[in-house]
């Protein structure tokens, strides 16, 4: 039995046992006794615990006969109605004890479906009960009150278990005002909850004076006694009550309510104080089980709370999660987890670990050692595998989950370490490019000098050597390698300096514009059509002319050579982002139609010293990208079979820092 249906139990058992008549509850089945209260027990001879599970028939001679008539019509949930007066039985019959003694009495039997299917059965007979009980009308008022109590017991809402005690109570106690109290939580005050009308004879609430002088019954009648002190009594002074009985609900060290009864023309009746007490119990239990159903609803929304955040923790986590049994078999897989080893979840449930986590030999051990409630907090960063084959590097923790000392579950986290490796690997190729750049620096710079004097010594040579001479044509090449060796050794030069550039607002549509006056020559022998489209009012740039012209005589130049064997069309469009709102950025956009570049080639085009001419040197886009960079812009290409598109984005003069 779980928690919940545990205290419902123990509530539902002491709402029988305060019943002032034997009682015991049967079950769905109405054979077996699924619990009594002392009375019956008396009756009997047998205990309560001995009476639980018992077939009813052992005690009631024809009890086959007596439910025939009672068990209520299904409802279209398959369970009883609800305990209506119509549907209680009164049955004349023969009660047998321990002792094989035979009583007679009469059985009243009534439907009951919350919390536990099944039926009340209350007994009277004449050694527990006066006769008088049985031929009054006291009997069927007491009846009635206790049919609304149990009906008040089985309400899931708080408020109508209030409003059923509140007429069981009317019919009860025959008074005319009756009213509940609740204590706050968090002030020592009363504050009333629920009044059969009037309510204006009831203060609302009811100060810490008078919370601590109600802890106990309480019973005022006017005209008799002491001078009534506090609010609730001295209230009833005034409304010219005839008495007034109150119940503190709860125990004393931990007060939750208060019953209050009074009548403004009856006086008290006989035993009606302890009849209020009684009264008074039935609520605190009915009150007390509201708590803790409000309690345990609290605790599960908490709970329920708690698992979608873990939950959500465990989706959106960056590492993989993994949970095994005590046995060490898969439980289950976050997605990280199922994305790093390339299984589903569904694939592995059940699967042993050593199936699915495969790796260095020190795994098996972690687990072993976490199967003794020791965690792995780290087991170093090892080689795994996928399930395509692939290895990669992965940091692996194992925690065992551990309860009362026993390890029930186990945790994996794992964590990639590959896209890390590449970063570090990265890393190190840029630190030794930045040392090989250094290196060729210092080089390109020292062997400057001895270049220049051997061009200058191969000039003069040549200029004393006859034209007729066979040697003349071999110092001709060698001038032309020179000269060539003295471009490379500038490129490398410009390359390794610092990219610190003096700024000034330019048009960049006019620096284009003269650039291509420049290269007309050129561009009219190579019978290349140009275009030049600059948007109107195109904002300013921050830069420095020398070293844009630099990149676009670069790009322009390359989109020449793409195009030297059959011409073409060069298209440069100037634009601000049409995706902004700011308008924060200019595009140049630089379009040939020569065979395009290819995919191979692509990734590589800005890295130095990469090219695919004859006579490059592989540095011009690697230093046009630098000088872009300096300039707080990018560089991107689209190319495709019959032509290629350089994108150059700088930001506006207005938003550059």
């Amino acid at each position: 039995m779980n928690t919940i249906l545990q205290e419902q139990f123990t509530t539902f058992n002491a709402f029988i046992e305060l019943l002032p008549f034997p009682a015991f509850f049967v079950d769905a089945n109405y054979q077996n006794i699924h619990l009594a209260n002392s009375k019956f027990s008396e009756l009997v001879l047998f205990t309560r615990a001995e009476l639980k599970g018992l077939p009813t028939k052992r005690f009631i001679t024809d009890w086959e006969n007596s439910i025939t008539q009672s068990k209520p019509i299904l409802n279209s949930n398959g369970l009883p109605g609800s305990f209506r007066e119509n549907q209680r039985q009164q049955i004349l019959t023969q009660l047998v004890n321990r002792n094989e003694n035979s009583i007679t009495v009469k059985l009243f039997i009534g439907p009951f479906s919350s919390p536990f299917e099944g039926a009340l059965v209350v007994l009277l007979d004449s050694k527990t009960t006066k006769q008088t009980l049985e031929t009054s009308n006291q009997f069927n008022s007491l009846w009635q009150a206790t049919k609304l109590l149990t009906e008040a017991y089985s309400e899931d809402i708080y408020n109508n278990a209030v409003e059923k005690c509140l007429q069981a109570g009317r019919i009860m106690l025959e008074a005319n005002f009756i009213a509940i109290y609740r204590a706050q939580s968090k002030v020592p005050e009363l504050i009333l909850q629920a009044s059969l009308e009037p309510s204006v004879f009831f203060p609302k609430t009811l100060s810490i004076q008078d919370f601590i002088q109600l802890k106990k019954p309480i019973k005022w009648v006017s005209g008799k006694g002491k001078r009534p002190t506090g609010l609730l009594y001295r209230s009833a002074h005034q409304e010219q009550l005839t008495y007034i009985n109150s119940v503190p609900l709860g125990r004393p060290d931990a007060m939750i309510g208060l019953l209050v009864v009074g009548d403004l023309q009856k006086p008290p009746q006989e035993d009606q104080f302890e009849s209020t007490k009684f009264l008074g119990e039935i609520i605190t239990i009915l009150t007390q089980k509201h708590i803790r159903m409000m309690k345990n609803k609290k605790d599960l929304e908490i709970q329920d709370q708690q698992l979608r955040i873990s939950d959500l923790l465990e989706e959106q986590s960056k590492e993989g999660i993994i949970l095994l049994d005590s046995s060490l078999s898969i439980i289950r897989l976050n997605p990280t987890a199922e994305l790093m080893l390339g299984y589903a979840k569904s694939e592995v449930y059940g699967q042993p670990i050593d199936k699915v986590l495969i790796g260095t030999e020190s795994l098996m051990p972690a687990f072993i050692t976490a199967q003794e409630g020791n965690p792995t907090y780290n087991l170093g960063n090892i080689h795994l595998y996928r399930r395509d084959g692939d290895a990669f590097l992965s940091l692996v923790r194992i925690h065992p989950v551990i309860k009362a000392g026993i390890v029930e579950n186990i945790i994996v986290f794992l964590q990639d370490l590959s896209r890390q490796e590449q970063i570090q690997l990265q890393a190190q190729q840029l630190e030794q490019r930045a040392l090989l750049g250094e290196v060729t620096a210092i080089f390109a710079h020292e062997i400057r000098n001895p270049i220049n004097n051997i061009s200058t010594g191969l000039q003069l040579l040549e200029m004393n050597t006859k034209k007729e001479d066979p040697n003349r044509d071999s110092i001709s090449r060698m001038i032309t390698d020179c000269d060539r060796l003295a471009e490379l050794v500038k490129s490398v030069l410009a390359y390794s300096r610092p990219t610190d550039y003096d700024m000034q607002e330019l048009d960049l549509g006019i620096l284009i514009h003269r650039l291509l006056e420049r290269l007309h020559p050129r561009i009219t022998k190579l019978n290349v059509t140009t275009e030049l489209d600059v948007e109107p009012n195109c904002p300013p740039i921050l830069g420095n002319t020398r070293a844009l012209e630099q990149v676009f005589n670069n790009l322009i130049t390359n989109s020449l050579q793409a195009m030297d064997k059959d011409g073409g069309n060069l298209m440069i469009r100037i634009m601000t982002t049409a995706d902004s709102e700011d308008d924060n950025y200019i595009i140049a956009r630089i379009a040939d139609t020569g065979p395009g570049i290819p995919t191979q080639v692509q990734k590589h085009i800005f890295q130095p010293f990469f090219t695919t001419k004859e006579h490059g040197t592989g540095l011009g886009l690697a230093i046009s990208k630098r000088i872009i960079s300096a300039h707080k812009g990018t560089i991107d290409l689209e190319s495709f079979p019959g032509g290629s598109i350089f994108y150059i984005k700088f930001p506006i003069a207005k938003s550059i820092i």
